[in-house]
């Protein structure tokens, strides 16, 4: 019974890492197209538009939701590590710049903590 558990945490894991490193290259990926000129543009972005339906079909398949919490208000309850929070003071009013690593739910439970970049907002 160990081996399987084991096994499926093993599986998990490795779903996870998919899931977070997909993520990223769509990003840049994105980025990439986004230089080429306008016919290499469809090309490509047909084929970028492919394997991530596919990626997030498996996803779906699997259970597994990306969160992308970009340009919310930053609260400290939500399941981010921010990397530059010690660059305001407590009383500034912050939001999500920029995810760097987007938060994973597994069958609606926490798998994958995010990791963002905050701004300062002018509220």
């Amino acid at each position: 019974m160990t081996t399987e558990v084991t096994s499926l945490q093993n599986l998990q894991a490795s779903l996870i890492n998919i899931a977070v490193e997909s993520w990223r290259f769509q990003r840049v990926f994105a980025n990439a197209i986004s230089k080429l000129d306008p016919i290499e543009q469809n090309k490509y972005f047909n084929q970028y538009l492919y394997f991530f339906n596919k990626v997030e079909s498996s996803m779906q398949n699997a259970d597994i939701r990306i969160v992308n919490v970009e340009g919310q208000k930053y609260d400290i309850g939500l399941p981010i590590t921010p990397l530059n929070l010690d660059e305001f003071g407590e009383n500034d009013i912050l939001e999500i710049e920029q995810m760097i690593e987007p938060i994973l739910m597994i069958s609606g439970k926490l798998a994958h903590q995010g990791t963002v970049i905050l701004r300062k907002t002018e509220q």
